[in-house]
């Protein structure tokens, strides 16, 4: 089955309705006019040599061709890899080289950054108006595809044949493409649409990344009979009105995101009454904040722990769970829900044993949507993946009532602002400084962001440098190599960074004495 049916049958049962707004729609596109749309874009991309199994990349800040696009390019069988706006065109590259991409599908602000990079692209496919004479034979007009003759026949895949190439890692010496096959994007929709109670001609904001967490919301929407309402981005006046505007039902975002939202509240001035669904992932929110959230927003906010291997969906806190906590003043909100019903958890030791229930150990989870496994890396996949468990290398425990709680991460990585962060590529990147020994980053709690980025650097013994001009060297080297949002928001100076006898950066000792008032090692 191609996931495209979805939209197939979509298009038949919901015709008249809305399909499409906002962001690339002039007024909007309904089911029927966005099944005939999907259709001559996939005889375009047929066209240019676009077929069964080739990635094809799509790097644009929120469109609506975004969503067009995924399902032309799952009716051809094809696999598609969303990129990352707000990455360089080095971390592009090693993605796009990763991928094996020949064709890429970009808006004409990112042509310039996309002309830059050294992968080799076959063709290149601008969305909106451009006037470009490099590289004009390898240009092809998002909207002249469109007017192409429709593609009749929809590739038939098996629901194990891959639809999606996401990428978990930037330069982080290895990246990581985890394969999602039309069956595990599907059975991820179906369990959206029944944990978030989504219907006919209720309406979607996409307001965070559609190449992230929001771009699963897509499918689940589409199978409900809803409205995919697209934002370019995320702005608290933009959000309010479009809410408003829009009798917008559900939104997902990233906990800093809301902050803002709560923050900006008073000068909205907005009806947000149609809001059900608040959804948040990435990082938990403080007690306070969702008191506040409730107050303003109303009973809306539900909470998911997921992972790219097994998106979205592994436990949830929902609306109930939220309130509950609130009004009885206790823990919940620290814990990341019980299972959805798809899901399996279970806590295990080192040996894969289960833990007896309240202790502590690695989270484990069998679901049917687990990736398939990342691409050309069997080994790690198997690490991964043993007897269909999928090990996620977070820390936790499950209390009597089965409520999840994550601890710590045996891996190193960093959450921040809902965005993954993985020290290895800032340390990298900071050692580029000539008087730099040693540098040791981790997350360290914050209210705002979850955990923010904090560099410990070691200056090399030689060095006649003080920590002010050294950190403002590093921070223009950061500017210089990495996305924004992996910039270290604290660079500290110290003399020695703690080591073990044999040498190894003992990170957990710079990390407990700012989380020792805390009763867990992830925010």
């Amino acid at each position: 089955m191609n996931l495209e049916s979805t939209l197939q049958k979509a298009s038949a049962q919901f015709g008249d309705h809305t399909a499409l707004s906002g962001r690339g729609v002039e007024d909007k596109i309904t089911y029927r006019e966005l099944g005939d749309r999907v259709e001559r874009l996939a005889g375009g991309f047929l066209e240019i040599g676009i077929g069964r199994g080739d990635r094809v990349a799509i790097l644009m800040n929120n469109h609506s061709a975004f969503v067009e696009a995924s399902f032309a390019i799952y009716r051809l069988g094809a696999v598609k890899v969303p990129l990352n706006s707000m990455l360089t065109e080095k971390e592009h590259d090693q993605l796009l080289d990763d991928a094996g991409v020949d064709v890429i599908i970009t808006e004409s602000d990112f042509i310039s950054h996309c002309f830059n990079m050294k992968h080799q692209i076959r063709d290149y496919i601008i969305v909106g108006e451009f006037d470009s004479k490099e590289k004009s034979d390898q240009i092809t007009s998002y909207n002249e595809l469109l007017k192409s003759e429709k593609n009749s026949e929809t590739v038939n895949v098996s629901l194990d044949d891959v639809c999606a190439l996401m990428y978990t890692s930037g330069t982080t010496g290895q990246p990581k493409g985890v394969q999602h096959t039309h069956g595990t994007w599907l059975l991820t929709a179906i369990g959206l649409k029944n944990e978030l109670c989504q219907k006919v001609g209720e309406v979607t904001l996409h307001a965070a990344p559609l190449s992230h967490g929001s771009g699963f919301l897509v499918e689940s929407t589409i199978i409900s009979g809803g409205t995919n309402h697209i934002l370019g981005g995320f702005n608290t006046d933009e959000f309010y009105k479009s809410v408003d505007k829009n009798s917008v039902n559900t939104v997902f975002l990233a906990p800093t995101m809301i902050y803002k939202l709560l923050d900006n509240y008073e000068d909205s001035q907005a009806d947000v009454s149609s809001l059900e669904n608040v959804y948040y992932a990435g990082s938990p929110m403080s007690a306070a904040r969702v008191a506040e959230g409730i107050d303003l927003l109303g009973d809306v906010f539900i909470q998911s722990y997921g992972q790219m291997e097994c998106p979205m969906l592994i436990t949830v806190l929902d609306q109930d769970d939220h309130t509950t906590a609130i009004e009885e003043n206790n823990d919940r909100l620290e814990s990341a829900g019980r299972e959805v019903d798809l899901a399996c958890v279970r806590v295990v030791d080192e040996n894969g044993k289960e833990v007896p229930q309240g202790d502590l150990g690695e989270i484990t989870v069998k679901a049917p949507h687990i990736m398939l496994g990342y691409r050309n890396l069997p080994e790690i996949t198997n690490n991964t993946i043993k007897d269909g468990w999928l090990y996620t290398g977070d820390i936790g425990k499950i209390d009597s009532q089965r409520y999840l709680y994550i601890l710590d991460r045996k891996k190193d990585m960093i959450i921040t602002g809902g965005m993954n962060v993985f020290p290895r590529e800032i340390e990298e990147a900071m050692l580029n400084h000539p008087d730099i020994s040693n540098v040791a980053v981790i997350g360290l709690p914050d209210d705002y962001w979850g955990e923010k980025v904090t560099a410990f650097v070691e200056p090399r013994n030689t060095t006649t440098k003080g920590p002010t001009k050294i950190c403002d060297e590093l921070e223009e080297i950061c500017k210089r190599l990495l996305a924004g949002y992996k910039k270290p928001k604290d660079i500290i100076v110290v003399e020695n960074l703690p080591k073990s006898s044999y040498g190894k950066v003992l990170k957990r000792e710079l990390r407990d004495e700012f989380w020792e008032d805390t009763n867990k090692k992830v925010n």
